[in-house]
């Protein structure tokens, strides 16, 4: 067992370790794209990435650093704020070994720790964001001596669900799945809109380059109309890292975003990722206008049966992250927003 730190300086070293990960995310069954290592350079650039890697095994652990303020309270108005630099993790290491036992997996991870403490800077903090609390890695910083003699702890906020959809063979099983309050509802919104159009209701599917000039017009729209944009200045301002963002994602065949035209007129918005084979839902916005309609659960319908049991891709084995519940079946309970201070 050896956590190696990988150089990603030379473009054929970058090459190397992304075919890597990618390999060890596909046999682990655990692939998502926050673990790719191209996306990772991509949002951070190549010099702020640390990778760690087990070839026997095998095995690789991701993080990178960025600077991003620490506030007090999280959430609401903010009374204090401080700069913080960050080593910033997803959920640890991905491991991609079913023959080991649940303590050699523990020890892996804990040795995993010791490694990426090792390259903290002064001052610097390492950082877990939506870490499972039950999972092997959480129990480590919470239970075992040894981790909690390197590091203090400060947890920003409540642990929250986030949800996942396990997609059956057909639509009518995944809607049975669902309760009967859940089916009712949705149908009434979606038949309610339609009769409101006189049927006049579209989903547009953006995953190529060339669309997302499009799909940003008519996104940027919506958020136009809401209290996130109009009152708290959030909402899909950055157009141009927007656009070279999603982009990347397209030529890779990542990218998939939609919108709900109601009459023509754009009403509701999608982000999200197609990775291997889970969709990951990102963000959703809607017009105010249209609440009424429950267009975001509308789109959120028309995403799950268009582009999920209609495809020839045959994603329906999938498994998809949303954050409601009413489209959800399964869920996790991670906790967001972990720092790590070096005693």
């Amino acid at each position: 067992m050896a956590w190696i730190k990988v150089d990603i300086s030379s473009a054929n070293a970058e090459g190397e370790a992304i075919a890597f990960c990618r390999l060890v995310m596909r046999k682990s069954g655990q692939a998502n794209y926050r673990n790719d290592l191209e996306w990772i350079i991509k949002i951070a650039g190549r010099s702020a990435v640390v990778l760690f890697i087990d070839r026997d095994i095998p095995a690789f652990g991701l993080a990178f650093r960025r600077i991003r303020p620490l506030r007090f309270p999280p959430g609401g108005i903010v009374l204090f704020e401080k700069e913080l630099h960050r080593l910033e993790l997803g959920a640890g290491p991905v491991i991609a070994s079913d023959c080991l036992s649940d303590d050699e997996l523990t020890n892996i991870e804990k040795w995993f720790l010791v490694a990426i403490r090792g390259e903290l800077l002064p001052r610097e903090v390492l950082c877990f964001e939506a870490l499972p609390m039950a999972s092997r890695l959480h129990r480590l910083i919470v239970e075992d001596p040894e981790i909690r003699k390197s590091y203090q702890v400060l947890y920003l906020q409540k642990p929250y669900a986030h949800h996942f959809a396990r997609l059956p063979n057909s639509f009518d099983a995944y809607l049975k799945q669902l309760s009967a309050r859940s089916r009712k509802s949705l149908q009434y919104s979606r038949n309610l809109l339609r009769r409101e159009c006189e049927e006049n209701v579209t989903v547009a599917c953006f995953s190529t380059a060339e669309s997302v000039e499009q799909f940003l017009d008519d996104a940027i729209e919506i958020s136009k109309t809401t209290y996130q944009w109009q009152l708290l200045g959030l909402g899909l301002r950055k157009r141009e890292a927007l656009k070279d963002l999603f982009q990347f994602a397209a030529e890779r065949g990542w990218l998939r975003c939609y919108i709900l035209y109601c009459n023509r007129t754009p009403t509701a918005f999608m982000i999200g990722y197609q990775y291997e084979n889970c969709f990951f839902y990102i963000d959703v916005g809607y017009n105010p206008v249209w609440a009424k309609f429950s267009v975001g659960s509308v789109l959120q319908w028309e995403v799950a049966y268009r582009s999920l049991y209609s495809s020839r891709r045959r994603w329906w084995r999938q498994v998809i992250s949303l954050p409601r519940n009413r489209l959800s079946l399964l869920s996790r309970e991670p906790n967001s927003g972990r720092f790590f201070w070096q005693c």
